[in-house]
């Protein structure tokens, strides 16, 4: 009788020891608290040439739900132009590798630098819509090194519509 009442006793430490320790490991594996929020060079991408970028998530989570906006441009032979990308995103993933979806749209604005009386040129503004499909890897739970590698298309449904496919390479800090 002594052994019987031993191993139910040995069987129940074991069965209620082994949930919590399945729980703390799915404590370990959950997305940590924190913003998560990073600044970052993107070469190519929503802005067209290049953008610095400031990305944040909308709770405090690794992943889910967050915004990107940036102030980009280029210039060429005293013409150039602004830009300024948002976009809404999600973050798939775990342990720092992150599948981005995202969606939104650039403000552009055509400036001549250096006006030269040439008349025939106006100074003009745009915004057209942009999407993001990406691969993101930054450092969990901690400051450090980000980078992406995105497939970037840009939409416009002006003057009949067009769709160029696109790309961009972003580099960065998380804090």
């Amino acid at each position: 009788m002594s052994r019987l009442l031993t191993s139910c006793a040995v069987g129940s430490l074991l069965f209620l020891t082994i949930p919590s320790k399945a729980q703390r490991e799915e404590r370990d594996f959950s997305p940590p608290t924190g913003n998560a929020s990073q600044i970052y060079f993107e070469l190519l991408g929503p802005s067209i040439i290049y953008s610095f970028t400031y990305d944040g998530r909308l709770s405090h989570r690794e992943d889910g739900l967050g915004f990107r906006i940036g102030i980009g441009g280029g210039g060429v032979n005293g013409d150039g132009f602004f830009t300024v990308p948002f976009q809404l995103n999600y973050l798939v993933g775990v342990r720092g590798k992150y599948l981005e979806l995202g969606a939104g749209a650039t403000y552009g604005y055509n400036v001549d630098f250096f006006d030269q009386g040439d008349y025939n040129k106006s100074n003009s503004n745009y915004t057209y819509g942009t999407m993001t499909i990406a691969f993101r890897k930054q450092p969990v739970g901690r400051m450090g090194f980000t980078y992406r590698i995105a497939f970037s298309p840009i939409f416009s449904f002006a003057n009949g519509g067009s769709f160029l496919p696109y790309v961009g390479f972003s580099w960065g800090f998380r804090f």
